[in-house]
């Protein structure tokens, strides 16, 4: 049964249940997948308290999860196979490194013909990537925006 009274002010209703809710599958045994719970109580992973205030990602939680950063770099190219490699050099020195998917982003000349040249060679479509200066010089809203869509479609 639902009881339902106004405030001070005499404008809102407010209901409150007086039945206790069960639950009666709450400390049964259930499955998400493959993974086998003892019961149905699961704690969301806690943030680690490095990132910046507005949510973005600090210095410190880049170390933190094991981020590589390559600064000072040059990008020499990418090869095809199960995993993309794509080439970099640094200090004079070639790295290879693996890669699920390629996203170019930056450039002050757009780069429009990259994929299309890098998928003609016979790299996957669904696994290159050109988005923000490198498709469309555009603002920083713009290119915001579309890094995140990219990277919550994969």
């Amino acid at each position: 049964p639902v009881k339902q009274s106004s405030d001070n002010f005499g404008n809102h209703q407010i209901k409150e249940r007086n039945d206790c809710m069960k639950y009666e599958k709450l400390f049964s045994r259930g499955k998400i997948g493959s993974l086998e719970l003892k019961n149905r109580i699961v704690m969301p992973p806690m943030g680690c308290s490095l990132a910046n205030a507005d949510g973005t990602a600090s210095p410190e939680i880049i170390r933190y999860y094991g981020i590589p950063v390559m600064t000072s770099t040059l990008f020499r190219g990418v090869e095809n196979g199960e995993k993309l490699k794509v080439c970099v050099e640094q200090n004079g020195k070639e790295t290879k490194i693996d890669a699920d998917n390629v996203i170019m982003s930056v450039g002050y000349v757009p780069a429009r013909g990259a994929a299309e040249a890098l998928e003609a060679e016979g790299y996957p479509a669904e696994r290159i990537h050109v988005i923000g200066d490198a498709r469309e010089v555009g603002n920083l809203m713009s290119v915001i925006r579309e890094a995140y869509e990219l990277c919550y479609k994969l």
